[in-house]
């Protein structure tokens, strides 16, 4: 988890994919929201409007700016006019406020700095300074990092698409596939199960 935000009617993640689809997730999360919502208030049907909306961002820059506007979300919206005044996100987390955080916290620091320290002070200039960015106050579909491979128009627009096709582009094949010699794999599976190769050898011979 890198950054995230809850609001009365909406929220934004941002979230690192990996070998299990984002579908899945995201389901079961919506899934169990909608059970104890329904639970309190004693009502039935679904919670959400749609399925969510996902866009992949592997540009360093994109990813400084999608992390600021997350924080921001609440300041932007006028609940409040300091992210650290608000409780429901994870502005906190990144500056050492939380004890158990759900934000891979120095993960999100090293966008930001080398050490803890500087990518915090970096951090929060870097949030400070948004203020005065165009695209801080846009809806989700108008953000930089969305309107990049925005398809035709008349199209609905695949959350898993770009994700499944970087997936194939990081898949290694055969010929990629790091090669070991038969003796190094019995010397290294021998130093793992703390059997000496020699003991083998004489074993085989006894056989």
């Amino acid at each position: 988890m890198f950054a995230w935000c809850l609001q009365g009617n909406h929220y934004h993640l941002a979230v690192r994919t990996g070998v299990v689809s984002l579908d899945r997730p995201m389901r079961s999360l919506q899934q169990r929201v909608t059970r104890g919502v329904n639970l309190r208030r004693r009502e039935y049907g679904p919670l959400w409007q749609g399925r969510y909306k996902a866009k992949l961002v592997e540009d360093q820059r994109y990813l400084d700016q999608l992390l600021i506007y997350i924080h921001l979300n609440p300041v932007v919206a006028g609940i409040v006019d300091d992210p650290a005044r608000y409780r429901w996100s994870g502005h906190l987390e990144l500056l050492g406020k939380v004890k158990k955080p759900i934000t891979d916290v120095d993960e999100v620091l090293r966008v930001f700095g080398t050490t803890r320290r500087s990518a915090r002070a970096a951090y929060v200039r870097r949030l400070k300074g948004s203020f005065e960015d165009e695209w801080i106050g846009e809806e989700p579909g108008r953000l930089p990092w969305w309107r990049l491979g925005r398809p035709a128009k008349g199209e609905d627009e695949d959350p898993e698409a770009a994700i499944r096709e970087r997936r194939d582009r990081e898949e290694l094949g055969p010929e990629w596939r790091p090669t070991i010699e038969a003796e190094d794999f019995i010397a290294r599976g021998a130093a793992w199960l703390g059997v000496d190769i020699a003991e083998l050898r004489s074993r085989r011979r006894a056989e």
